[in-house]
């Protein structure tokens, strides 16, 4: 799923870079918190989590910009990296303090998750989709060189965790899902629906 969710992003991305060859260089760095819950056995546990982003691509308008993220999401017991193909919108009615949106499409990677295996056992993550998007205000500096962002979002991530039970006597018919030795496996699709707080910069 990786590979088709990077091959259509960069299909949606060439034409806008192609457009934005003369364009300038614009990046937005945020980091903050994500709050949200996990439900287990019908029980609600709210969580605070941390959540790093940095956007680096190009202004093809005065009030927009397209370009590529990459951040860090931590969340009960998965750490994910999305990568993904966003966008800047900016009011400026020419004053130091304006409002911005952004939003952000892509895949978040489960790399920095291990895979355990053991006798009997294999566990390990994968990643999938994420969406966010995101309303603030920024404050430029002085010298318009840069400016100070504060937002509020919401980002919607998606995972799996996979628990494979491995018999190295198994002769049943074997699919192309489980691992090399494994007689089942078990798969729990994971959805992770945030309210995010950040703090960041542009420039």
């Amino acid at each position: 799923m990786f590979r088709y969710a990077i091959s259509l992003t960069l299909l949606v991305c060439m034409p806008l870079w192609l457009q934005a060859q003369q364009s300038t260089y614009f990046n937005h760095t945020e980091f903050g918190a994500s709050f949200g819950g996990t439900k287990a056995y019908e029980t609600f546990n709210p969580r605070l989590n941390f959540s790093f982003e940095s956007f680096n691509g190009v202004t093809i308008h005065p009030k927009h910009a397209v370009g590529m993220s990459i951040g860090y999401d931590r969340y009960p017991g998965v750490d994910l990296v999305p990568i993904s193909f966003g966008w800047r919108g900016f009011r400026d009615r020419g004053g130091r303090i304006n409002i911005f949106a952004a939003s952000n499409i892509g895949y978040a990677s489960a790399a920095l998750m291990k895979r355990e295996k053991t006798d009997l056992v294999e566990q390990w993550h994968e990643g999938g989709l994420m969406y966010s998007a995101s309303i603030g205000i920024r404050k430029k500096a002085r010298n318009n060189n840069h400016a100070f962002t504060w937002s509020i979002g919401y980002k919607r991530q998606q995972a799996y965790y996979f628990q494979s039970y491995l018999d190295p006597f198994f002769m049943g018919f074997s699919s192309f899902r489980l691992p090399p030795g494994a007689s089942s496996i078990v798969e729990e699709a994971l959805t992770f629906n945030s309210l995010t707080l950040k703090w960041g910069f542009q420039f």
